[in-house]
């Protein structure tokens, strides 16, 4: 059935945001530990970043229409790519900066990715919930459950597979799930009014 096809396409769209957010994260903590020289300079710097700018984003996604999410995901694995890309480059020219300023430059460059990230999971639910109130729960817990499960693949997969690998999963994760965007905010998705 539709309705069942666009539970099938909600689902999808925040497990991969989830899991999508943690190997992004993790692989941004990893490549600032040898930067910023210690585990918690590299999480403290990555997870103040994105959860500020994060929530900025998020408060920006009540305003935002079908088209301008649509940009911002391409914005996201834009941005997501090239710092991926780019970084180990600004990191070699820049590593022999007081920690201070390494640390400033680590949290400005992560702030569009913070901000952009912020923006994808409450503009899933807000259209999601105009259609469906009684699925936010499930897509709250899905996102929950593997968010945590990426943290621990994250991990695993950086020991394993390297950190560069981690990240490009983590763009990949959030290019799916950019791909899926129309499906869970299309026409199709939303009931007709009914008029009088």
């Amino acid at each position: 059935s539709r309705g069942g096809k666009l539970a099938s396409w909600d689902l999808a769209y925040v497990a991969c945001l989830g899991l999508g957010y943690m190997f992004v994260e993790i692989g941004c903590v990893q490549r600032l530990m040898l930067y910023l020289g210690t585990p918690t300079y590299a999480l403290t710097a990555v997870l103040l970043v994105l959860l500020l700018a994060g929530g900025l984003g998020s408060r920006l996604a009540g305003d935002l229409t079908r088209d301008h999410v649509r940009l911002f995901l391409a914005a996201l694995v834009g941005y997501a790519a090239l710092w991926m890309l780019v970084w180990p480059h600004v990191a070699d020219a820049t590593a022999q900066l007081p920690i201070g300023a390494r640390a400033a430059l680590a949290g400005l460059t992560m702030l569009p990715l913070g901000f952009l990230m912020g923006i994808p999971l409450p503009s899933g639910l807000r259209v999601v919930s105009r259609r469906d109130q009684s699925r936010i729960a499930w897509l709250w817990g899905v996102n929950g459950a593997t968010s945590v499960f990426g943290s621990v693949l994250a991990t695993l997969g950086s020991m394993h597979v390297g950190i560069r690998m981690v990240l490009a999963i983590g763009v990949a994760l959030y290019l799916v799930s950019a791909l899926l965007w129309p499906r869970v905010s299309g026409p199709h998705a939303t009931p007709p009014v009914v008029t009088q």
